[in-house]
């Protein structure tokens, strides 16, 4: 027996890569979370209204990234994440869900610079920028 996608077992490895191709199995690769004393970029949102007193947040750390960034937020019902360049192109998106609270995106891909994080929470849009090295 092997384990699948063991970084010393190249059978393993393509086991797994050839599973995730055709949607049999998933898989994440484990990502060590950074210390939270890190340097980030927060924005809390709160509402102008008087009615109801909900709060957005959007929290990027660590910031500058290298491999990753950790995004916390507080949402009351499911949104849009989207990463977008210093030139305007998207180069992330995904739905976040308001259980979750946070999601881990690999930036490791991306040049160095600057980035837009948005979320959009039905018709409200929050943003914050983070640097990638």
């Amino acid at each position: 027996m092997f384990k699948v996608g063991h970084i010393d077992n190249t059978a393993g490895l393509s086991t797994r890569n050839l599973l995730s191709s055709y949607r049999l199995i998933s898989y994440e690769p484990s990502v060590t979370l950074p210390d939270t004393s890190l340097k980030s970029s927060f924005v809390v949102n709160k509402p102008k209204s008087k009615g109801k007193s909900s709060q957005a947040m959007l929290h990027v750390f660590p910031n500058p990234a290298n491999e990753f960034i950790v995004i916390a937020y507080r949402l009351e019902k499911e949104g849009d994440l989207t990463i977008v360049s210093q030139d305007g192109r998207i180069v992330h998106t995904q739905i976040i869900n308001p259980g979750q609270n946070q999601v881990v995106v690999r930036v490791n891909y991306l040049t160095s610079g600057i980035y837009v994080a948005r979320m959009v929470e039905g018709k409200k849009v929050h943003s914050t920028k983070f640097t990638v090295k």
